[in-house]
């Protein structure tokens, strides 16, 4: 028996906007490692980091044409259109449970492959010796996640 591996082609590498340059390197990576084109679509509230390593992966030496940006405002238009040509063979979301589930409606239609990380929070447990009414009245606490000691949590 021989494994063979091919690219599957194409991939939209859609990425989020509160970690914009670890998901989008780590999504650009993993499609140029397959051998894959990929098309970066950055959130539109930080697409200058994207640019940047977009930029970057170009000044590293991979061919123009593997790789493509496509900043927008436009999000859902850009992105339906984008669905919608049979050519695109994969697509990468990271972001909400409401646009990944029309995302992977949209990739149904020509059985595009799909990669969702849906619906994060960021977990926060405060012990019962804790100050709650200082901790609660962080707002912070409730949205970021605790980056600093690896505790991101991924399902």
């Amino acid at each position: 028996m021989q494994t063979v591996y091919r690219p599957v082609g194409p991939c939209l590498l859609i990425s989020p906007w509160n970690f914009p340059l670890l998901v989008a390197a780590r999504k650009l990576a993993a499609a140029l490692a397959a051998g894959c084109t990929a098309l970066v679509k950055p959130a539109a509230l930080t697409p200058l980091t994207s640019a940047v390593l977009v930029r970057c992966f170009v000044a590293a030496g991979v061919p123009a044409g593997v790789i493509g940006f496509l900043p927008t405002t436009r999000d859902a238009d850009i992105s339906a259109a984008l669905m919608a040509d049979p050519r695109l063979r994969k697509v990468s979301f990271t972001g909400s449970t409401r646009v990944g589930s029309i995302l992977m409606r949209q990739a149904a239609t020509h059985v595009q492959g799909s990669q969702m990380e849906l619906g994060g929070n960021g977990p926060l447990i405060v012990l019962d010796d804790a100050d709650h009414p200082s901790t609660s009245s962080r707002r912070g606490n409730s949205v970021a996640s605790p980056r600093s000691t690896s505790q991101i949590s991924r399902s």
